[in-house]
């Protein structure tokens, strides 16, 4: 029973639900992942963050384990932009732009199986083929938690499949990312005593002291990236804040090295608005904090 996860089924079929999108992705990414120009990289970055970003509203635990397919994940983000409450991506850029070292790493800590997922993990070869940084770490869960969630197996189903797909960009995907993993440019934190945090009630701000050996290891990133609402709502402590609270101080005190969070609102916390822009996107949407219509890009460096 400790290997089974009742949730396979769904993730599989939310995997053949997002192809579509998943394509029209892999066709963007390999045509501009050989060729990166100095002039264009800070676009492209800011693409890929935010395809990331959005591919996290495919959830299936915020639709019942219903699988919806997902538009054209780069055709769309123009429209999507109006949608993104607070957007600090350029402090991300700056930050990574900036970094001389001969070891540079980003963190992930995963969301959902799916397009999520292979979003991110192509926003993660774009950081490497950019020579952004030079490896990248993904904490995923060690059981099966809200539905979707991506467990270690999940890479190598995700792989299997890519292998196993008639779109031949899909393929050039996953052969690109094995590469990636047995380089170890990807390595996927797999240790249960570490990971196991992430299934805990306990808030980040928590970490230093629940597991002491999660905390040191995530000191040493150059960045962290944490994905989706439920590590957001651990961000922050699921506390009611005022949505004008910064989110500097609604992380009470977590920080361990450069952070930023990349969440679609699908729970009522949101931290760091503007004076009067909760009111304002009130009167547009009154379930405007629980659909994964709006999002945040929310970063301490």
């Amino acid at each position: 029973m400790q290997d089974f996860d009742p949730f396979l089924d769904m993730k599989s079929q939310s995997y053949e639900a997002s192809r579509d999108a998943m394509e029209d992705l892999s066709t963007f990414f390999i045509s501009t992942c050989n060729n990166i120009k100095e002039e264009t990289m800070q676009q492209l970055f800011m693409d890929f963050l935010k395809i990331s970003l959005w591919a996290n509203r495919n959830d299936l635990s915020l639709s019942c384990g219903a699988h919806t397919s997902a538009i054209n994940p780069h055709q769309s983000l123009n429209t999507f932009q109006q949608f993104i409450l607070v957007d600090q991506s350029n402090q991300v850029w700056q930050h990574l732009a900036n970094l001389k070292s001969s070891k540079i790493r980003v963190d992930i800590v995963l969301d959902n199986f799916g397009m999520e997922f292979f979003s991110d993990l192509v926003f993660a070869d774009f950081l490497l083929s950019a020579q952004l940084v030079h490896q990248v770490v993904f904490y995923p869960k060690p059981i099966p938690w809200f539905v979707s969630d991506v467990m270690p197996r999940d890479v190598t189903t995700l792989l299997e499949k890519l292998a196993q797909s008639d779109n031949e960009n899909m393929r050039a995907c996953g052969e690109r990312w094995k590469g990636r993993f047995d380089a170890k440019e990807f390595l996927i934190e797999d240790d249960a005593s570490l990971i196991k945090f992430f299934t805990l009630a306990n808030p980040f701000s928590d970490m230093s002291h629940v597991a002491p050996q999660l905390h040191k290891q995530l000191s040493t990133s150059s960045l962290i990236i944490f994905k989706g609402d439920l590590n957001y709502r651990k961000l922050v402590g699921d506390l009611n804040w005022d949505t004008t609270t910064s989110f500097r101080d609604a992380l009470m005190g977590f920080h361990p090295a450069p952070m930023c969070s990349l969440r679609t609102l699908k729970a009522d916390v949101v931290v760091g608005l503007e004076d009067g822009q909760a009111g304002q996107v009130e009167k547009l949407d009154t379930d405007w904090l629980t659909t994964g219509k709006y999002a945040v890009i929310q970063s301490l460096m």
